[in-house]
């Protein structure tokens, strides 16, 4: 079988096959329902849409303490770490 000849009938097949995909999804959206309403309107929650909105009251966040003041130390800060050694090794 020619290769030139075996590419062709696959791509007629892949066309014929997307072809039909795309006749399937426009026959699906033509016959679709939105299922609501032209005209919405926004309720409260789970409230009926005609009522009046409230918007919900939301409580500041609380973090707590995360820092705690203490008087500074009398001692310097360490400039260089340096290992203890052991005796003996």
């Amino acid at each position: 079988m020619n290769t030139q000849t075996s590419w062709h009938s696959r791509r007629a097949v892949l066309g014929v096959i997307g072809a039909g995909a795309m006749i399937t999804l426009g026959a699906l959206s033509a016959t679709h329902d939105g299922g609501g309403s032209a005209s919405m309107l926004a309720g409260s929650g789970d409230a009926p849409a005609n009522t009046t909105y409230s918007s919900p009251v939301v409580k500041a966040a609380d973090m707590g303490a995360t820092a705690t003041w203490e008087a500074p130390s009398n001692v310097e800060a360490t400039t260089m770490a340096v290992p203890a050694v052991k005796a003996g090794h």
